[in-house]
């Protein structure tokens, strides 16, 4: 092949030189990805609700007979089994829905008022369905929209727990056809009836029936052992009558036994006198409760009372060894068999919240140093996250004295090590940052609400968790006010205001900048994010010219021109390839290819050079954290450049950038980029009268789309393949 028909991204000092013929540019077939199946664990100590589960079996056959949807309702008070009966029904109807099993524990989406992340939950199950077009969709109802369209006659069970009202369920209604909605409901389910009403199945769960309550005591070995003797019977008998049938509670007695070796008659005597002994007497439920936090050991008390300074309804496993070390695992294990800690979900833990309550009640003084080690624990773990998500941005914190707050100690558990499991973990720990913030009022430590705000920005920003941000950021900024550091005001107002930009608030965007270049005046560092905002807001919004602080009245090109000014005398490389990068991607959309082409090179020019300089450490984690947000800023450059390139008529340079972009891409799992490169490289092979090629490559695109949902760019392939194919070649 003659040599002008070779890709070659070399031409600068620091390039990476990837030199190889156009015919060796090779799409592998792309596999559909696999069903969801996020089941929870069944319980292997699970007792009766044989009707219930008949009742469930019967509706999962009719929804496959019928190809229609259905919708369960377990019902019931807190404790009474809801959660264990709804992972029993997954393992036993499970593999009867081949697209997937989705599962959500909706309390792990909840803050401590009861308000659900509704947006979150949405996407995530849009996400599991391996729909990729909804990263930046924060209208809930468009969500609603996407999961009905997708789940369109799917075979599908979905498991919800902790559902709170009729009106929350209705915003998890799937598409027409054969699948099965199990939710686990809250005490106090409001609208109920009317669902009912509306053709649900209520399966409401009582207390156990006498038999029932002793097989589950007795399926803990200690337990089965001693209820050989007839006098230990006997105490069994009347002990699960002091519990009133209630699971949580026989599970929490039957523990204590396992644990402590006494016999049951001495635990029915302690929970008798606890009873009596309490003023007002106590409950039998809430005296086996407090004779089981007794009978604990160091390590088991020791991280409950640790866990109870969380104010979120779940916390990480990761958590726990912040307490107790290395044996956390196996304390969690012992508190879940003592049903005094929630099974592990896939999303977290949790305390049973009776349980969580009493040991509150307990903790006195020592509730502040614990509460301060749970502030730390999620301060050091999202600052992590935000460094594996956006590498070497320049963050708030830098101007800050945060002390411990972004410091790891030592023996610091992190939950994730590369960047997509961190944007996961942000993601699914986002609805306690409110919580956490509160907590660090309690504490007087206002630093910590700024060290939040300023790391939950990839979540809340680029996973478009808008509603949840304008709480974040609006709080973080009234502490900034009142604490009157500038630096402060300025990034919080900021981040406000880019969440109030794409939530299509204008106005109310631009008095936030407004306010924060008053505050970033004669403060550099501070001053370019506030001008690049300024950029963005008036480009968005020309008619705001003027309204969004001094200088606001220049060009956004002008805007972001001073802003990466000030990263280049401040020696930000980001700063400076990312402003190069929407400076070179305006002159693109202005068609102005040749200056876009000049800024696109700049920006590659420089990653290349901070990649050079950055291998020298690689295997370090934050470099190499650092190493893969410089790849993903590249790869977004060059499927830029190979725009540029294609628009001058310069084809061998912009299949070598779209192919190396590709690549990228596909290492990240960015199926939406992907399909974006493979239509530059259909363009330059039609441009070269490669029609046949072309069609190659808009047919892997058009798989893509198919396998990730990527409706609106499937439309236009298939056009653009529809018109090759009646071309002649």
């Amino acid at each position: 092949m003659p040599d002008h028909h070779r890709n070659d991204l070399s031409g600068h000092a620091d390039a990476v030189v990837q030199a190889r013929s156009i015919g060796s540019v090779h799409f592998g077939e792309p596999r559909p990805p696999a069903p969801p199946h996020q089941a929870p664990s069944a319980d292997r100590r699970f007792t009766n609700r044989v009707d219930d589960l008949v009742r469930l079996d019967a509706l999962a056959a009719e929804v496959r007979r019928e190809r229609r949807g259905a919708l369960a309702l377990l019902l019931g008070e807190s404790g009474i089994g809801k959660s264990v009966t709804l992972a029993e029904a997954s393992a036993r109807l499970s593999d009867r829905f081949e697209d997937g099993v989705l599962y959500r524990d909706l309390d792990t989406w909840r803050d401590r008022e009861g308000n659900l992340d509704l947006t979150g939950v949405l996407r995530g199950l849009l996400q599991d369905l391996h729909v990729r077009d909804v990263d930046a969709e924060s209208d809930v109802n468009v969500l609603i929209g996407r999961l009905r369209g997708v789940t369109a006659g799917k075979h599908l069970l979905l498991l919800l727990d902790g559902a709170a009202s009729d009106t929350e369920i209705d915003h998890f209604s799937l598409g027409s056809g054969p699948h099965l909605v199990v939710a686990a409901c809250e005490e106090g389910f409001a609208g109920a009836a009317a669902r009912i009403a509306r053709g649900a199945e209520a399966l409401t769960l009582r207390s156990l029936a006498e038999a029932d309550s002793l097989r589950l005591f007795r399926s803990f070995h200690a337990v089965d052992r001693r209820m050989s003797h007839r006098d230990e019977y006997e105490a069994a008998t009347r002990l699960v009558r002091l519990c009133g049938g209630l699971p949580s509670a026989i599970r929490m007695a039957a523990g204590h036994v396992d644990a402590q070796g006494l016999s049951i008659a001495a635990l029915v005597d302690a929970v008798v006198a606890r009873q009596r002994s309490a003023v007002p007497p106590l409950a039998g439920v809430d005296a086996v409760i407090d004779v089981a936090l007794s009978g604990l050991g160091a390590d088991e008390l020791r991280l409950l009372e640790f866990l109870s300074a969380h104010p979120g309804r779940s916390f990480p496993d990761e958590l726990g060894h912040a307490a107790v070390g290395e044996r956390a695992p196996a304390v969690m294990g012992r508190l879940a068999d003592a049903s005094l800690l929630h099974p592990e979900t896939g999303a977290g833990r949790g305390i049973v919240e009776l349980v969580r309550e009493r040991v509150r009640e307990g903790t006195g003084e020592r509730w502040r140093f614990d509460a301060a080690a749970v502030l730390r624990f999620f301060t050091v773990t999202h600052h992590l996250a935000d460094r594996a998500s956006l590498g070497e941005r320049h963050r708030l914190v830098n101007s800050l004295d945060t002390a411990e707050l972004t410091v790891a100690p030592a023996d610091h558990r992190l939950p994730f090590s590369r960047r997509s499991e961190a944007a996961d973990w942000q993601d699914r720990h986002l609805a306690h940052v409110p919580d956490l913030m509160r907590l660090a009022h309690e504490l007087d430590n206002p630093v910590a609400v700024l060290v939040l705000a300023d790391a939950v920005w990839p979540a809340c920003h680029g996973r478009r968790r808008l509603e949840i941000g304008t709480r974040v950021y609006g709080h973080a900024l009234d502490v900034a006010r009142q604490s009157g550091h500038r630096g402060a005001v300025a990034r919080c107002a900021v981040y406000l205001a880019r969440i109030h930009c794409e939530l299509g608030q204008g106005e109310r965007a631009a008095a936030l900048v407004a306010e924060a270049a008053r505050a970033a005046e004669g403060a550099e560092p501070d001053l370019a994010v506030v001008l690049e905002t300024q950029g963005l807001l008036t480009g968005r919004f020309p008619e705001l010219e003027g309204r969004a602080g001094p200088g606001s009245e220049q060009s956004p090109e002008e805007l972001l021109t001073r802003s990466r000014d000030i990263h280049r005398r401040a020696g930000r490389p980001r700063g400076d390839a990312l402003q190069t990068y929407q400076l070179g991607e305006q002159a693109r959309r202005r068609g102005d290819a040749s200056l876009a082409e000049s800024e696109l090179r700049e920006a590659e020019r420089i990653a290349d050079h901070r990649l050079a300089e950055l291998s020298r450490d690689r295997g370090e984690r934050e470099t190499d954290w650092a190493i893969h947000d410089w790849e993903l800023l590249r790869a977004r450059v060059r499927l830029a450049l190979a725009r540029a390139l294609t628009d001058l008529n310069r084809l061998d340079e912009a299949e070598a950038r779209a192919d190396a972009a590709r690549i990228v891409f596909e290492e990240l799992a960015e199926p939406v980029k992907q399909v974006q490169a493979a239509r530059i490289l259909a363009g330059v092979a039609e441009r070269r009268g490669e029609r046949a090629q072309a069609r190659t490559r808009l047919a892997w695109a058009l798989r893509i789309t198919e396998y990730y949902h990527l409706d609106g760019v499937a439309g236009l392939i298939s056009g653009d393949l529809q018109r090759l194919t009646t071309a002649r070649d």
